[in-house]
């Protein structure tokens, strides 16, 4: 029969080994899981049912799920655990503390926490290694039943246009030109002056008043700012470059 500890180097975290209590109960259920379960148990923390050679891989337990209130550490003994299998790394929450800070249990060593632990470990985590077909954010209700998505209102562009999201009647005109510099990129504010359609030619303005909002001319079609409007982007050869490191 496998056994998960005996295939796998365990990382175990230190707060959990500190708790001898909470790692044997860990693994009795863990070594008790039918063998459909522990293919589940695979699957949830490594992404595939099918073992490794024994000793080639880690698995990885942490406790990184943090409590300090007596509420808080009620709602650990309802969390269920998690797992990355990128990593093989499995989370669990830290039931042993809580059951000692919610007052569930008195005495650490006792038969009564062996046997709390048992429980919550078993339930906690065969619900978890079960629904791993899917995330299940939205399992109990009716598609009719979900609140719709409000789309944003779709616009005919052309080429070159990008409408960006949060822009209220206007499409912003890109126009990136040759690589390596040249001029500057074109906006149409929300607010256009009369004459001036959206998605249109607008002219060139200063890419920094574009960008901070400020006071820019009046936009008329085939209006052209100064030269000095224009955004330059210096060309740089390999000597300039290597004279800068």
């Amino acid at each position: 029969r496998l056994r998960v500890r005996h295939v796998f180097e365990v990382i175990t975290a230190e707060e959990m080994a500190e708790a001898p209590v909470f790692v044997e109960t860990f693994w009795n259920v863990v070594d008790g899981l039918s063998p459909e379960d522990t293919r589940r148990f695979l699957l949830f923390v490594t992404g595939t049912e099918s073992p490794p050679e024994p000793g080639t891989e880690q698995l990885v337990i942490q406790l990184p799920f943090s409590a300090f209130s007596a509420d808080e550490h009620a709602g650990l003994l309802r969390m269920l655990p998690q797992a990355h299998t990128c990593t093989n790394t499995l989370e669990l929450p830290n039931y042993h503390q809580a059951l000692l800070e919610t007052g569930a249990v008195a005495d650490e060593g006792s038969a009564a926490m062996k046997s709390e632990l048992k429980r919550i470990l078993e339930e906690k985590l065969r619900l978890a290694i079960s629904e791993t077909g899917g995330y299940e954010l939205d399992g109990g209700l009716d598609p009719e039943d979900r609140a719709p998505v409000a789309q944003p209102p779709t616009r005919d562009l052309g080429a070159g246009q990008i409408d960006l999201p949060g822009s209220v009647g206007a499409v912003h005109e890109v126009d990136c030109g040759p690589r390596g510099g040249g001029a500057a990129t074109a906006f149409a504010p929300a607010a256009l002056p009369p004459g001036v359609v959206a998605g249109k030619e607008v002219g060139r303005v200063s890419m920094s008043a574009a960008l901070e909002g400020l006071a820019q001319p009046a936009l008329q079609p085939g209006f052209e700012p100064p030269v000095s409007a224009q955004v330059e982007v210096p060309r740089h050869g390999v000597d300039d470059l290597l004279s800068d490191l």
